[in-house]
């Protein structure tokens, strides 16, 4: 009863086509009473006046699934300007069904609005990033220790500000 819907569109036209529809949809469906539930408390219908305002409000929304049905100059333009979205279907030819059940990658998404920091599982998330640093010579020492001091200090990080002036008090012995 999570699961969210939404339709952005320029078009209050399919709006409202939309909007009367929907409820004869759910009703055709073994599941009708969670669709019912979750469209009345996480779907939503938003009409925008541009197609840049959909594609803000589409990235705002950072969804699981995003369908784009967009004339083929508009939809490059939606390509090249969406930026938070599990997975993208481009065209009618392409529905999120298709997707989860033959053509696309993992099901493995991001929800409730994840997409806008991260992507969906990949072979990356089995990485382990490691790093390291490594500081050669002292006068390098010296400047870095008392800039982390003074940054430590504006931060009201204590602690780091004594460890770094314990550095440069070393250093000027």
């Amino acid at each position: 009863m999570a699961a969210r819907s939404c339709l952005i569109t320029t078009s209050k036209k399919l709006a409202d086509m939309v909007n009367d529809e929907i409820a004869k949809y759910i009703n055709t469906l073994s599941t009708y009473k969670i669709l019912e539930v979750s469209w009345l408390n996480k779907g939503s219908i938003v009409l925008c006046d541009s197609l840049d305002e959909a594609i803000a409000k589409a990235n705002e929304y950072a969804p699981e699934h995003l369908e784009v049905h967009l004339s083929e100059k508009s939809q490059k333009k939606a390509f090249d300007e969406l930026k938070n979205y599990g997975s993208l279907f481009l065209n009618h030819n392409t529905p999120v069904v298709l997707s989860d059940k033959l053509i696309g990658t993992n099901h493995t998404l991001p929800t409730n609005r994840a997409a806008r920091y991260t992507g969906g599982l990949s072979v990356g998330a089995f990485l382990k990033i490691m790093t390291y640093q490594e500081v050669k010579g002292q006068n390098a020492k010296s400047i870095l220790s008392e800039r982390a001091y003074r940054q430590s200090k504006i931060e009201g990080l204590d602690g780091h500000a004594k460890s770094a002036e314990l550095r440069v008090e070393k250093m000027e012995k």
